[in-house]
């Protein structure tokens, strides 16, 4: 797990935000979620009454980090290597598709709202947040080129 412990002592709850004149929409960026390590359920459950959006962004390989990114996953995690090579060598969206049944799935058992590719909306204080997935954002960027 990326994030071994939270702190939550430390972070401020919806119910103590000074939001007497403003409005303040709080929201945990979970991003970059690094397949086969990160315990998505896990940060929703420790950040869920401490904001209105949970943002889900897979990991993305590009441009010179990519080897450094993949040599790390091997030295700390080479159980990994052949779903990581899947993923950033092949192409293979199997594993993010699997994941995103897998938090509908939780979402809808929850209670949570989810959507895929909008962060327009936020749940209201004393809600559950909304859950947000932005693996598919590839998709996204090229058809936001299309109609331009």
């Amino acid at each position: 797990m990326i994030i071994k412990e939270i702190d939550v002592k430390s972070v401020m709850t919806k119910s103590n935000l000074p939001v007497s004149d403003f409005s303040v929409n709080p929201y945990v960026g979970c991003t970059p979620i690094f397949p086969g390590i990160t315990d998505v359920k896990a940060i929703i459950e420790a950040m869920k009454d401490r904001c209105n959006l949970i943002w889900l962004e897979n990991l993305n390989l590009r441009g010179d980090y990519k080897v450094r990114i993949l040599e790390w996953v091997h030295e700390h995690h080479p159980d990994l290597d052949e779903l990581y090579h899947h993923i950033y060598s092949k192409s293979d969206r199997t594993y993010w598709s699997k994941l995103d049944a897998e938090l509908r799935e939780y979402a809808a058992t929850e209670g949570f709202p989810y959507v895929r590719d909008d962060d327009s909306k936020r749940s209201d204080f004393g809600e559950l947040p909304i859950i947000a997935n932005y693996f598919y954002h590839e998709e996204v960027k090229k058809s936001a080129k299309k109609e331009k």
